[in-house]
């Protein structure tokens, strides 16, 4: 096994990580790969970050074109130039992460644990077809450490472990992982305890409720062995995720438990030149939530707990050989939503029942080499099947609206077909070199990508907020009869790399036909129940017309062995085409530059210092459909330290929000909650300054 050391440092974000071997990644499909320091990985100070954060998606803030929906503090929604949600295929360990909140509050990033993260991807421009069976809005593909040998007659063990706190909302992380191993058997145990109380604003008021309890643990069992004369591996996994008592204010009720049991099998192997993998996984999540339990509401008849599950099996089967990859996959997810009310037995609405959300898949991506161009070309097939079995609602026998909505839903066919196709194609063209150091490459991308409906949008009946996270305040109701979406996706890069400094630019417009985005309703019977539910219509999901065009680039350089300066920039538009009307939810102007500064001893680094600076521009382009508010600009400033006091430990140290900035990020959600300083339905203050601390041990 290698010698037990840690990364050489970590970074307290991710800016420096990105913007590095652009040359390397000419070859392939291009990509953003970040990673995270752990035992058993020796990388370079500049590609390792560290983990304190809570949340996994906290780490998508500092790729460009990426920011963040945020809903709670472990409630992070991925977005990519603009989409997010089910646009996004956010996968873990290859697997497809399909949770049970309706509302997504175990959104796919909220499975990976911070600590064990070996690394996340992020696919720039087109993503190809191999990234994911649903890439219209881009790929997020998370790998985590896996159980490693080398193979020595004797036992080998080793490890870490790590505690950290954060004294503005008094939040505290221990977790541990060890490595142990024999000849061709190896496993890895992990385990992480994360506590919080509620945070404060730069302006000292209490955001309610933003406190949070989750505990994790786990297994990773690998065999290691020789097959026709190459190295070949099985290994089965097993998470267990326990989160209680978490605060999500921008949504209408809080989290009051998940459950999740994950397993997976998978496997490697090579026959003739012919790499194959192989993975089955299952997970099955339960989730309860309510409105009373953490926000202090104190109105009894309006006291609601709904309690939703969901099964998923995927499996994944690929094929590689030279330029070839093939391969087949898909999921199948079950899911199930009741809501109930602790004092009025009789209340009783079947939200979603027997709720089936089925895609299968094979694909085909192959790369050739024309002189010096590199296209990388892929196709695939998808076959979608939903349906959803009868729902019901307490008052149906008594309210004329609920009773006809009712009855049309149980009286539809439910039964949803269709076959969706996605094509990608991706470039890269060395235009010039100046030097033997220095190289310029041109990257064209394009695609046709398509998405079905989310089970959501089908199959919402009854005009309520089980929307994927939108966290708009607004009622819908779903449409069985939705088309899937189809975009017609471009990408322009410009890449210059030279030994000190590297510069990269994309340009990219997608024209999405069948954009699924909600309208007026026209649906009498629903109006009436919305307006009698909440005294506002709701809105319809329908297929409309958008587009989304903008721009994303990069630079670094190295002023010399201590000190580099490295910068970030997105900018993303998204509009209507139907009406005169701007896309919900949408970043603004943001960018991030980050001074660094490292000593150098002969064997590695033991002093790392980062400023950053966060700014993001004033977004006045809202949606109107959506009533959303527009939001102010801002800088913010952080600052962070890391030693490498010996071999086995490591001491960071830092400051979030520096100088205490009161700002309200744009993508940070409404406030929903009413015993709170905050009026309900305004912007949600960001954190407040945030003095932080980590102690890494390795042995």
């Amino acid at each position: 096994m290698k010698n037990i050391k840690p990364a050489l440092f970590s970074f307290s974000t991710i800016t420096t990580a990105l913007l590095l071997n652009f040359t390397a990644q000419a070859d392939e499909i291009e990509k953003i790969v970040i990673t995270a320091s752990h035992i058993n990985r020796d990388l370079p100070a500049e590609t390792s970050i560290k983990v304190t954060d809570p949340d996994l998606a906290s780490w998508l803030n500092s790729v460009p074109g990426a920011n963040i929906n945020r809903n709670g503090p472990l409630t992070g929604i991925a977005q990519y130039r603009g989409l997010f949600g089910d646009r996004v295929a956010t996968t873990l360990n290859g697997h497809t992460i399909i949770g049970a909140g309706p509302n997504a509050m175990d959104s796919p990033l909220s499975y990976g644990p911070t600590f064990l993260v070996q690394s996340m991807t992020v696919y720039q421009g087109v993503a190809p077809v191999s990234a994911g069976i649903n890439t219209l809005g881009g790929a997020v593909a998370v790998k985590t450490l896996k159980a490693e040998t080398d193979n020595s007659r004797h036992w080998q063990a080793n490890g870490q472990l790590r505690s950290a706190y954060r004294d503005n909302n008094s939040a505290s992380t221990f977790s541990g992982l060890t490595n142990i191993s024999k000849q061709k058997f190896a496993l890895l145990a992990y385990a992480d305890w994360q506590n919080a109380n509620d945070k404060e604003s730069g302006d000292n008021i209490t955001l309610l409720p933003t406190r949070y309890k989750r505990n994790q643990a786990g297994a990773d069992i690998r065999y290691f062995y020789n097959s026709l004369g190459s190295d070949a591996e099985m290994g089965i996994s097993f998470h267990y995720t326990d989160t209680q008592d978490a605060g999500t204010p921008a949504l209408p009720m809080d989290i009051k438990s998940i459950v999740g049991k994950q397993i997976s099998i998978a496997g490697r192997n090579e026959i003739n030149n012919l790499q194959v993998n192989f993975q089955l996984g299952y997970l099955d999540s339960v989730h309860a939530m309510d409105n009373f339990s953490l926000r202090g509401n104190n109105i009894a008849g309006s006291f609601k707990r709904n309690d939703a599950s969901a099964n998923t099996i995927d499996f994944k089967v690929t094929a590689e050989k030279n330029a070839w990859i093939l391969g087949i996959d898909g999921y199948f997810s079950d899911h199930d939503s009741i809501i109930t009310s602790p004092n009025n037995g009789k209340f009783n609405v079947l939200n979603f029942n027997n709720v089936r959300d089925q895609q299968l898949s094979i694909f085909a991506q192959r790369q050739t080499q024309l002189s010096s161009l590199k296209v990388d070309t892929g196709l695939r097939v998808k076959q979608i099947y939903a349906n959803s079995g009868e729902i019901n609602h307490h008052m149906a026998m008594m309210n004329t609206a609920i009773k006809n909505l009712k009855n049309q839903f149980n009286q539809s066919d439910r039964s949803v077909r269709d076959t969706l196709v996605d094509f990608s194609l991706n470039a890269s063209l060395p235009l010039f070199t100046h030097t033997k150091s220095t190289e310029t490459i041109l990257t064209l991308s394009g695609g046709i990508k398509q998405r079905a409906p989310s089970y959501q949008e089908r199959y919402l009946w009854l005009p309520m907020e089980s929307t994927g996270g939108l966290a708009d305040g607004k009622t819908y109701i779903g449409n069985i009869n939705l088309t899937a979406e189809t975009a017609y996706q471009s990408d322009i890069g410009f890449q210059v790399s030279q030994s000190n400094w590297e510069f990269s630019v994309h340009g990219f417009y997608h024209k999405i036909h069948n954009y699924i985005q909600g309208i007026a309703s026209t649906n009498i019977n629903a109006n009436k129940v919305a307006n009698m539910m909440t005294g506002n219509l709701p809105l319809h999901y329908a297929n409309v017309d958008a587009k989304l065009y903008g721009s994303d680039g990069q630079i670094s350089y190295r002023l010399n062995n201590e000190w580099q300066i490295a910068a970030i920039v997105s900018y993303v538009r998204g509009k209507r085409d139907d009406i005169n009307d701007n896309l919900y939810r949408i970043a603004p102007l943001n960018g991030q530059i980050k001074l660094s500064y490292q000593t150098i001893t002969k064997q590695n680094s033991n002093l790392q210092t980062n400023l950053m600076f966060i700014v993001n521009d004033a977004q006045t382009r809202v949606s109107t459909t959506n009533n959303e508010q527009q939001t102010a600009g801002y800088g913010v400033i952080n600052t962070d330290l890391s030693y490498e006091l010996t071999d086995a430990l490591v001491l960071k140290a830092g400051v979030d929000n520096l100088l205490n900035r009161n700002y309200k990020n744009h993508l940070g959600g409404y406030n929903r909650v009413n015993n709170s300083e905050i009026a309900v339905m305004s912007r949600l203050p960001s954190q407040g300054r945030t003095l932080w601390g980590e102690f890494n041990y390795y042995f």
